[in-house]
């Protein structure tokens, strides 16, 4: 019914473990697939789903130092040394890794509270005229490209504009917290019929993504701060400026043709990027932003020389 609450599944103890013995053996998310090809398509997608719970449960089990090294191995990847950040040798991992938390914390952490409470529905008619395309669930998952691509080049810029990006990123999904808290909303989706391979892509979604958290949409928004993290950049083209525009515009689209959105998550979502944006720069968000991470980045500096 309208406006009823999702349902949730947590994770449980030991999930680190039991993600890793996942990644060794396929076996292990379960029986060989069937050789019709319908329930082959199927059977993929269960297993994908499992995996994707068990992932889940995983990031809830990291702390803060594997993420830290995680980041480091990824950034060591794009490019060594290359950051201009001079108070610390190699502080962007950490601040990614703090903006993960912030992230997991924000989007799965709040489902933890607002389990059993009442979810609104704010659709309205002019949502119900926009079509329903399977097909767009490319543009919806691919974007995580998209993300982690301009992520990287927000953060290779002058310091004070790498800080600033992050700083309003965090503050961002900090607003997003006390939505998903205080007005936790849900969506009515539609019934699949077809058995086509995005029909059977779109139920994977559905299945492992609650209709929860959409107000405002942290697609729309994480899509938006990466058209911020490039467009004051003189070393980017204006190509791919014009580019992130596109492509944060089709992941807002695609929020509503896969029925994951409504319009009023998408204008919300993109709306906060840009308030936050110029709030922390106005306020003292950005000062005190930069004290924490600072801070941090000298413990963390103390503890690898403790350790080594």
């Amino acid at each position: 019914p309208r406006g009823e609450s999702p349902p949730h599944t947590h994770p449980g103890t030991g999930a680190g473990e039991e993600f890793l013995a996942v990644l060794r053996t396929a076996a292990a998310l379960g029986a060989p697939p069937p050789k019709n090809p319908v329930l082959c398509l199927r059977h993929f997608f269960d297993r994908l789903s499992r995996a994707y719970d068990k992932m889940l449960c995983f990031l809830f089990s990291l702390n803060v130092n594997s993420i830290y090294r995680f980041y480091t191995i990824v950034w060591n990847l794009i490019g060594k040394g290359q950051t201009k950040m001079k108070f610390l040798k190699k502080p962007i991992p950490l601040y990614l890794a703090v903006s993960l938390i912030v992230n997991v914390l924000t989007y799965n952490g709040t489902r933890l509270l607002t389990h059993g409470l009442h979810h609104y529905d704010m659709t309205t008619a002019v949502d119900g005229c926009v079509p329903f395309l399977p097909w767009t669930i490319v543009i919806y998952l691919g974007c995580y490209v998209f993300w982690v691509v301009n992520y990287a080049m927000g953060c290779r810029q002058d310091v004070e504009e790498a800080e600033h990006f992050l700083c309003a990123e965090c503050f961002a999904k900090l607003i997003c917290c006390i939505c998903f808290l205080l007005l936790p909303t849900t969506n009515i989706r539609p019934e699949i019929m077809g058995t086509g391979f995005f029909d059977n892509a779109m139920r994977w979604l559905y299945r492992t993504d609650p209709a929860d958290n959409l107000f405002p949409s942290i697609h729309c928004l994480t899509s938006w701060f990466c058209v911020i993290a490039v467009r004051k950049q003189k070393a980017v083209p204006v190509w791919y400026k014009a580019l992130s525009v596109v492509m944060a515009l089709a992941v807002c689209i695609s929020t509503l043709t896969t029925r994951q959105h409504v319009l009023a998550d998408v204008f919300a979502g993109v709306l906060l990027a840009e308030a936050s944006y110029w709030f922390v720069l106005k306020t003292g968000w950005l000062t005190g932003y930069r004290r924490l991470m600072r801070r941090l980045c000298r413990l963390k500096e103390k503890k690898e020389v403790t350790n080594g």
